[in-house]
């Protein structure tokens, strides 16, 4: 006869200087092996309730917040009630995202360092980061073909960071075709994809028939940084095969 066994119950209240914290996302979970209980939100008074615990050493996470007390609790098979989860406020960064100083609504928002969050601005191009670590930050926004960045956003443990605006810039891109020494096609390289500044509006780039190509003829393995905005900010390499007397024409 197979008898099935229910995982314990824990159950508590979530508290920040002595006060309850209502509507706190909270989660029980185990690292080695990697397991979690369901997520309970607490209500009115603070009071959480989790399913479905790993009867094994676990670690409380509450969302946007640091969890002071305790840092590890050894559930039994039995359950746990009564857990009183002393947590802080995190950080947070808040800003404004702009294009030509006017609002953008629905600019993605992400940052470096400390680990990957994002965020939509506002209707009135506003955003609000919370959840955040003490760092060195840099922060990302795009729309469309216009992105921007700012660097060296510093935040202390616990600070509520404001004023923080992003201003978007359109980016222009060139491309162009691998070709052998004799002028032909070279049909097995990757094609080149490059970028250039961002470009004031009254500027354009140029046809091919309007202007000289560029050509650049160095032998052998060669690559190309394409730093255009791209999701989550991460610059792309792109590799090409060693090409004997190849060279690489891009047209303005």
């Amino acid at each position: 006869m197979l008898r099935l066994q229910s995982a314990p119950h824990v159950s508590g209240t979530v508290r920040e200087n002595g006060r309850p914290l209502a509507g706190v996302r909270v989660q029980a979970a185990t690292s080695s092996p990697p397991s979690s209980s369901e997520i309970s939100f607490s209500d009115a008074n603070g009071s959480f309730s989790l399913a479905r615990v790993p009867a094994s050493r676990v670690a409380f996470k509450v969302q946007d917040y640091e969890v002071l007390e305790p840092k590890n609790l050894v559930v039994p098979v039995s359950g746990v009630r009564d857990v009183l989860l002393q947590v802080a406020s995190m950080g947070s960064l808040a800003g404004r995202v702009t294009m030509a100083r006017r609002p953008m609504t629905g600019a993605l928002v992400h940052l470096e360092g400390g680990g990957y969050k994002e965020t939509r601005s506002e209707a009135d191009g506003n955003f609000v980061l919370r959840g955040m670590a003490p760092g060195n930050y840099t922060l990302f926004a795009e729309s469309g073909e216009a992105a921007g960045r700012l660097s060296g956003v510093i935040l202390a443990a616990g600070e509520a960071r404001t004023g923080l605006d992003i201003e978007l810039n359109r980016s222009g891109a060139i491309a162009g075709v691998v070709l052998e020494a004799n002028g032909s096609w070279l049909m097995s390289a990757t094609p080149l994809i490059a970028a250039v500044p961002p470009l004031p509006a009254t500027a354009a780039l140029k046809s091919r028939r309007s202007a000289p190509a560029i050509t650049f003829s160095p032998p052998g393995p060669r690559w190309t940084h394409h730093k255009r905005w791209r999701p989550r900010a991460s610059p792309c390499r792109w590799s090409y095969a060693t090409l004997a007397r190849a060279s690489t024409e891009c047209s303005w």
